[in-house]
């Protein structure tokens, strides 16, 4: 792990533990980031500024997008969150893969680890994880130096208690 992480990512420990006081949303934002960080090392963005540099080679972070209201009624609220994760391929000039092969290999890990629940641990719907496109991040050559993945969850809470599963 490089230590020359802009200080705008904190690093997350693949043990991670969900308190109840946490919302719905939290314990699937802990849980995107135990599942990647079984893949490659993961942080968390504290603020996103993108022009920090993201210099660890299988460093991928986690950013939560829009979320939008899906339906509301009968006490529950169903909402869709997006996520994104960036996983960074810097490979040492001994590397005899290219930045390109690296990048989706490491990518491969990720969307694997994610596959295991599409629950989100049991708090997502079930199949309420979606993993959406997955596109490269180059560099200002133009040469891929690592990937993106888009995904969006589908999960529910009680309209009183944000901190409760909702419907199923």
């Amino acid at each position: 792990m490089s230590s020359s992480i802009s200080s705008s990512f904190s690093s997350s420990s693949s043990s991670s533990s969900f308190s109840a006081d946490q919302t719905v949303l939290e314990r699937i934002s802990d849980w995107l980031r135990v599942q990647v960080a079984s893949a490659v090392t993961v942080y968390r963005a504290k603020r996103v500024h993108w022009s920090d540099p993201l210099t660890a080679d299988a460093s991928a972070v986690v950013v939560q997008g829009e979320g939008r209201v899906l339906y509301e009624g009968s006490g529950d609220v169903v909402m869709e969150q997006a996520f994104e994760i960036a996983v960074a391929a810097i490979g040492s000039d001994s590397e005899t893969d290219s930045s390109e092969t690296r990048a989706g290999l490491l990518m491969s890990r990720i969307v694997e680890a994610l596959g295991s629940d599409d629950a989100c641990g049991g708090n997502a719907m079930y199949g309420g994880l979606a993993v959406g496109t997955v596109s490269p991040i180059a560099d200002e050559a133009g040469h891929v130096t690592g990937k993106s993945l888009d995904l969006a969850v589908t999960y529910s809470h009680r309209a009183s208690d944000p901190t409760v599963i909702g419907v199923r």
